[in-house]
């Protein structure tokens, strides 16, 4: 597994995630998978991520690996979730995004099971999340993990498998 720090992001940070972003963007359009776009994620969703203090940066070295926003705001399209933690508390997954120059390393895991980790630490029951189907290396990651998926949301590009996984 590589050596990642986390931290909550910072304001100053905002230029480096929002370019982690966007060569995400690129090498997923490259790729075909359309999920994401010049409307969303954009740099203002980020920096109100931020602000909020949900928004955390993955580092190997001094090298921004990853971002990610971590919190128990859901979508009204989360209602499409057989959910099956239903009361307890959970987190939510946003916008995972790995350095399109470090990915296919592992890197995903890695946050994944920090993430777990985190949520048991801070007393959730589960994780929840949603994913582009398109996107196989992502349903992949989230499949060998243990999520499994709970519904279908739809939003601006198509359907998105609603997924959890009970800790």
């Amino acid at each position: 597994m590589p050596q990642l720090s986390f931290h909550k992001a910072l304001l100053n940070d905002l230029d480096e995630i929002n370019i982690i972003y966007k060569t995400a963007i690129a090498d997923m359009i490259s790729h075909g998978i359309l999920q994401w776009d010049e409307i969303y994620p954009d740099r203002e969703t980020i920096r109100q991520d931020i602000i909020k203090g949900e928004m955390y940066i993955a580092r190997h070295g001094t090298l921004p690996a990853a971002a990610y926003t971590l919190n128990s705001e859901c979508d009204n399209e989360y209602i499409n979730g057989n959910w099956k933690n239903i009361s307890e508390p959970y987190f939510i997954v946003h916008r995972l995004c790995v350095n399109a120059r470090l990915q296919k390393q592992g890197i995903g895991t890695y946050i994944m099971l920090h993430i777990e980790e985190y949520a048991r630490n801070n007393n959730a029951s589960s994780i929840r999340l949603d994913c582009f189907p398109e996107n196989h290396s992502a349903t992949a990651l989230y499949k060998r993990l243990g999520y499994t998926r709970t519904g279908i949301a739809t939003y601006r590009k198509g359907k998105f498998f609603l997924m959890e996984k009970m800790l």
